[in-house]
């Protein structure tokens, strides 16, 4: 699997005078890198695009099939998606990363969604049967 990580690397330019302020200038530096490892490559998603709606079903879909799932932080992110989706109206999204789930991830999905919206749990487990 590809990960790109950007690297903005500010570099100071340097002045034959001394100016009023110092003077920037940015560089992004753009890397392709091979990561084994998919917690990894999700985790960078979650930091460089947060509110990416087109990439919030993509992302739970992976989330919910990751051994992973453990990581506090993953789990975090994780829910902050499903709620997300739940407030667009997705729900369809909810239910097909649902459908295509390990069992550790529905009941992660239960679990998170289950205070919230409790019918909305119970037709997922219909479905699944």
């Amino acid at each position: 699997m590809l990960l790109v990580k950007i690297y903005v690397v500010t570099v100071l330019v340097p002045q034959l005078y001394e100016p009023p302020a110092p003077r920037c200038r940015a560089g992004i530096a753009l890397s392709v890198v091979e990561t084994p490892d998919p917690a990894e490559a999700l985790r960078m998603s979650y930091y460089t695009g947060p509110s990416e709606m087109p990439l919030i079903p993509l992302r739970l879909t992976v989330a919910v099939h990751l051994d992973e799932l453990g990581d506090s932080e993953l789990q975090q992110f994780a829910q902050r998606d499903l709620r997300v989706l739940i407030a667009h109206q997705e729900k369809p999204a909810v239910v097909q990363a649902y459908q295509s789930a390990t069992p550790a991830g529905k009941h992660f999905i239960e679990q998170a969604l289950g205070e919230t919206d409790p019918a909305f749990v119970d037709s997922l487990r219909l479905g699944a049967q």
